[in-house]
């Protein structure tokens, strides 16, 4: 199932410490395999749910927990289950914190379908692709469409890599550590989130070229036109989409929206 094991040891204690699980949280457990990170999660919060694709490894950890009332194995992909459902099939009580070794092909989904939901967990701390780690968490200038949308609700801290050989199988790329500490309050101030992600996507649609050209190809619109709009939210037309803050984004934006050309 394109799955990655982390075996290193001492890598799997660095990252229970960083967890730093409270009393008062319960830990949802995303893809937990063998169980060497899930031996480590029992008995630090107040409950723990772990969810399980694979019916054998799942049936395993059923057997392994059998008399641990506090620990709950869910066999289902998590995609597939609303985290409302989830919390309610794992006896999951908020607050609640989401940890795993994550498969590098379905992380970043992963990762949108808990910090979309309600309730949204206080944090997570995940295991996933160096690269998209990175992107994650990266600063204007290096922005991508897929740090906005992350940024957008949660604080994001690279933690630490993890090298192939410290998996198995290895993967042919490198993993790393990322803390995501969900925002009560969204990151810029908009009024549409899911209309303020489409409008960035659409400004990240020629991320390599000029805004003013990256704008006009992503919405339809003249070069002119696009230059109008950056001149209204003070942002120079030469610069590239990468470089914008979340608030420059929001303000373009607003910008957008008040010219009458945005749909939504």
């Amino acid at each position: 199932m394109g799955q990655h094991w982390l075996t290193d040891t001492d890598l799997l204690d660095r990252i229970v410490e960083a967890a730093e699980i409270r009393a008062d949280e319960a830990v949802i457990e995303v893809g937990p395999g063998t169980g060497l990170l899930t031996e480590r999660l029992v008995g630090l919060g107040d409950s723990l749910a772990a969810v399980e694709l694979d019916s054998r490894l799942a049936s395993r950890l059923v057997g392994q927990y059998a008399g641990r009332p506090e620990v709950a194995v869910i066999k289902a992909d998590v995609l597939s289950v609303s985290v409302p459902d989830l919390l309610d099939l794992g006896g999951v009580q908020p607050p609640y914190v989401v940890l795993g070794n994550l498969p590098f092909y379905v992380a970043t989904a992963i990762i949108r379908h808990f910090l979309g939901a309600t309730p949204p967990p206080r944090r997570m701390m995940v295991t996933l692709q160096a690269e998209v780690a990175e992107a994650m968490c990266a600063l204007p200038g290096a922005m991508r469409l897929l740090s906005v949308q992350v940024q957008m609700l949660a604080r994001t801290r690279l933690l630490f890599s993890i090298p192939a050989e410290a998996f198995s199988p290895s993967p042919k790329v490198d993993g790393a550590v990322v803390s995501l500490e969900v925002r009560q309050e969204l990151a810029a101030d908009v009024d549409d989130l899911d209309g303020f992600l489409s409008f960035v996507e659409g400004g990240f649609s020629a991320p390599r070229k000029q805004l003013r050209n990256s704008l006009a190809l992503g919405f339809g619109i003249a070069g002119t036109e696009a230059e109008g709009l950056l001149a209204a939210a003070r942002i120079k037309p030469d610069r590239r989409p990468q470089t914008l803050s979340l608030k420059e984004w929001a303000d373009l934006y607003r910008v957008y929206g008040q010219s009458g050309c945005w749909e939504g």
